[in-house]
C-alpha cells in the first residue's frame, strides 16, 4: 500500500496511486503536424505550456515574454492550464495571445488523456513541481519532446522530462550532473520576463512605513529562500551599520513569516528587533519601494530570480554571492549578461558578503553610477535573443525526437544558428 504523504499544498499523494498503476509507457511516436482542426495549422509545431501560473507571477511573465516573442511561423502557441486557476488582467493576455488555450478539470486520467488528445510536439512545463497536479501529469509521455526550466530551480528527478532549459551563464562547470534531465545551456539567460505592471504615483519612506533615516537593506525575496546560514550575514550587516534597516516582505502564510521570526528568535533575536517586516503589496507598489532601497539583498543558496530584472528596470545593485547551484547564480549571471561583472556587487566570498552589502550602502556616488550604468544595460537582458536561442533549442531537440534520439546533455544552443523570427508584435 503506499503510504500518505501530504503535500506542501495539503493534498495526498495516496490519491494519486491509481494514476502511476495507469500510467502509459514512454512514446516514441515522431513530432508530427497535427490534422486539420487540431492545435495547429500545417507545418507549424505544436508547442504547449502546462501550468497554473498563467496571472501576474514570475511564471506568468516568463510565458507573457515568449508568447509575444516566438516565431509564429515555426510555432503554434497552446496555452494549457486548470480550469479552477487563478485569473487576473496578465491570465487574460495570454490566453489572448496565445493561438489557443484549453482549460483541463477532472481526474488525473482524465486530463492526461484531454491533452494527449492534442497531440503536441513539445510540451513545457515551466513550473512542474508547483502542484500535485502538474507534479504528477509530467510522469507521462504527452509529447515527444518534454521539458522544465526555471520555474522550479532545480532537476525534476521526472524521467519523462527530456531536458532542462537553462544557459552556461548560471550553471557551474559540473552542473550536467546535477539534473535528470538532459541539460540544455543558452548563452543567455534562459527566461526573460515581459513586465505588466500599471503605473503607480510616487511614494514616499513614510507611506511604506519606514524610516527617514538610515539606510535600507531590503530582502524582498519569498521566505522559503531565507537559508538558516544567511541569519549569520544579516546579524553582521546590522553590526556593521548600526543605522541601518533589514526590510523583508511578510509572506503570503502568515505561518512562514511566523516560523521564520520564530527561528531569529532562538539562533539571532537581535534580527528580530532590527528587521521592518512589510505587508505585500501590489506590483506597481513594489517597484515604488524599490525607489527607496539603498541595496537588494540576495539571499545565500536559494537566490533572486524575477526580482533582478525589476531591480535592473530601476538600477537597483543587488549584492549577490554566486553559490554552488544555478538558484544561486542568476544574478551574477544577469550581472555578466549586462557587461557589468567587474563593477557590480558580488561578494568574493560569504564571509565577505555583509561588508560588500554595507560598503555598497555607505557610498552613494558608486551606488548613483551603478544604476545609471544598470538602467542602460538593461536592454541586453529584455530583448529578443532569448526567444531565438529557444527556439534554435527547439527545432534541434525536435529533429533529435524525429531521429529517436534526445541531444546530449550539456548542449550548448549555437547562437549563430539561431533563426530571425517573426514575433508576434512584428505581424
Amino acid at each position: 500500500m503506499l503510504p500518505t504523504t501530504t503535500l506542501t499544498t495539503g493534498r495526498s499523494w495516496k490519491r494519486s496511486a491509481s494514476f502511476f498503476a495507469a500510467r502509459p509507457p514512454s512514446s516514441t511516436t515522431p513530432p508530427r503536424t497535427l490534422p486539420s482542426g487540431g492545435c495547429q495549422a500545417s507545418g507549424v509545431f505544436g508547442l504547449a505550456s502546462y501550468a497554473d501560473n498563467f496571472r501576474n507571477h514570475p511564471v506568468g511573465r516568463f510565458i507573457f515574454y515568449f508568447i509575444n516573442h516566438l516565431d509564429r511561423r515555426l510555432f503554434e502557441v497552446v496555452v494549457i492550464y486548470p480550469r479552477q486557476t487563478k485569473k487576473d488582467a496578465l491570465t487574460k493576455e495570454i490566453v489572448g495571445r496565445a493561438d489557443h488555450y484549453v482549460a483541463i478539470g477532472g481526474p488525473l486520467q482524465q486530463q492526461f488523456a484531454d491533452i494527449a488528445a492534442l497531440e503536441l510536439d513539445v510540451l513545457f512545463y515551466p513550473n512542474s513541481q508547483e502542484s500535485d497536479k502538474t507534479y504528477f501529469l509530467a510522469y507521462g509521455r504527452l509529447a515527444p519532446v518534454q521539458f522544465a526550466f526555471w520555474g522550479i530551480a532545480e532537476t525534476t528527478g521526472i524521467d519523462t522530462i527530456d531536458y532542462y532549459y537553462s544557459s552556461i551563464l548560471i550553471e557551474p562547470e559540473e552542473a550536467v550532473a546535477y539534473y535528470s534531465e538532459h541539460l540544455v545551456l543558452a548563452s543567455c539567460l534562459p527566461c526573460p520576463i515581459a513586465f505588466y505592471v500599471a503605473p503607480s504615483e510616487r511614494k514616499s519612506r513614510s507611506d511604506f512605513g519606514l524610516p527617514e533615516k538610515g539606510r535600507i537593506y531590503l530582502c524582498s525575496q519569498s521566505l522559503f529562500k531565507i537559508h538558516p546560514e544567511f541569519d549569520a550575514v544579516l546579524r553582521e550587516i546590522c553590526r556593521l551599520d548600526p543605522e541601518g534597516h533589514l526590510v523583508f516582505i511578510e509572506a503570503k502564510i502568515k505561518a512562514q513569516t511566523e516560523r521564520l521570526r520564530e527561528r531569529w528568535s532562538r539562533s539571532a533575536p537581535e534580527l528580530n528587533e532590527r528587521v521592518i517586516w512589510l505587508p505585500r503589496k501590489r506590483s506597481d507598489l513594489f517597484f515604488e519601494l524599490l525607489n527607496h532601497a539603498d541595496v537588494l539583498l540576495d539571499p545565500i543558496h536559494f537566490g533572486s530570480g524575477t526580482t533582478f530584472y525589476e531591480a535592473m528596470l530601476h538600477g537597483v545593485p543587488i549584492i549577490t554571492w554566486p553559490g554552488r547551484f544555478m538558484r544561486a547564480r542568476i544574478v551574477a549571471g544577469g550581472y555578466r549578461q549586462m557587461g557589468l561583472s567587474d563593477e557590480a556587487p558580488i561578494a568574493t566570498s560569504l564571509d565577505a558578503y555583509a561588508a560588500t552589502a554595507v560598503a555598497w550602502a555607505k557610498d552613494k556616488e558608486r551606488c548613483q553610477a551603478f544604476r545609471l550604468r544598470a538602467k542602460e544595460a538593461n536592454k541586453l537582458l529584455l530583448g529578443a535573443e532569448a526567444a531565438r536561442q529557444f527556439e534554435t533549442f527547439l527545432l534541434a531537440a525536435l529533429e533529435a525526437a524525429a531521429r529517436g534520439e534526445r541531444l546530449p546533455s550539456g548542449w550548448r544552443v549555437p547562437t549563430d544558428a539561431a533563426p530571425t523570427g517573426l514575433t508576434l508584435e512584428a505581424r
